[in-house]
């Protein structure tokens, strides 16, 4: 099986790279996910929480940092960024993905509440249905 027909169903783990828009790729920034010109791999684990699966999309090298959806409707920001959760990741940080073209690793990015990533002005955020979804090139 290829690293994206794991991606898709679920059980890849490692690093990733995310690129948008003709080249640039996402980087953690702040308590944020920005585009730059640097590359930069996450690290992939799958993850559940109660009876929902997806992925945990953690800063590379920072077990305190992974995507986190802001109230399952809203921003792509940092759980845990100050270091200070009382507990494990849990719903708002899960993720998965729709391969759109598996040969050119084409992928729209979800939270488990079904809220696609986009970019805004300022910042990527899970808040729109499929059809305004971003299209993300994934790079294993």
């Amino acid at each position: 099986m290829s690293s994206i027909d794991e991606l898709a169903a679920g059980t890849y783990s490692g690093g990733i790279r995310f690129r948008y828009g003709g080249g640039l790729n996402l980087i953690p920034n702040g308590r944020e996910v920005r585009v730059s010109l640097a590359l930069y791999a996450w690290t992939l684990e799958p993850a559940s929480y109660d009876e929902l699966t997806g992925y945990r999309i953690w800063q590379t090298g920072d077990n305190n940092r992974c995507w986190q959806a802001y109230k399952a409707n809203g921003p792509i920001r940092f759980w845990n960024q100050d270091g200070h959760a009382p507990g494990p990741p849990q719903d708002w940080e899960l993720f998965r993905f729709d391969v759109t073209d598996a040969a050119a690793g084409k992928v729209r990015i979800w939270n488990i509440y079904g809220r696609y990533v986009h970019k805004t002005s300022d910042y990527f955020s899970a808040d729109t249905g499929a059809a305004s979804a971003d299209i993300f090139v994934a790079e294993f």
